[in-house]
């Protein structure tokens, strides 16, 4: 996904719910700018941030994987796993918890971003029930 196309078509489109005027004046106050942008911006770049943080996770472990990543005694998640593969015939779990741990990470990030948007998003405002 391309955050900056994403986020000046939100701000210059405003969704609808009162966004910026094409019209405005070039000296119209900065702060009302934020204020009618903000709650139409705001969502995207929370899902943004958390799927960019999955990524460096996983970016991170597979050059750790491939031996790019820290040195040896610090422990990495794609380190683990490499130096797993010679036992997997006998010990599977040696590389399938870190592997594990590693999915579950990103689809915790994933699924917060999810839920952050939802919450935010002023769409979405009166269509999510929370129980």
């Amino acid at each position: 996904m391309d955050g900056p196309g994403v986020y000046a078509g939100a701000a210059t489109d405003g969704g609808g719910h009162g966004g910026p005027d094409p019209s405005w004046p070039d000296g119209a106050r900065l702060g009302s700018w934020f204020a009618i942008c903000s709650p139409n911006v705001l969502p995207l770049v929370v899902v943004q941030a958390s799927l960019d943080v999955g990524y460096a996770i996983l970016f991170t472990s597979s050059l750790s994987f491939l031996g790019l990543g820290a040195q040896p005694p610090s422990p990495e998640w794609g380190a683990m796993m490499t130096d797993a593969r010679r036992f997997l015939q006998d010990f599977w779990w040696y590389s399938t918890f870190p592997g594990l741990a590693l999915a579950l990470t990103v689809l915790g990030f994933n699924l917060l971003g999810d839920g952050l948007r939802d919450w935010l998003d002023p769409r979405l405002r009166g269509t999510v029930k929370v129980e």
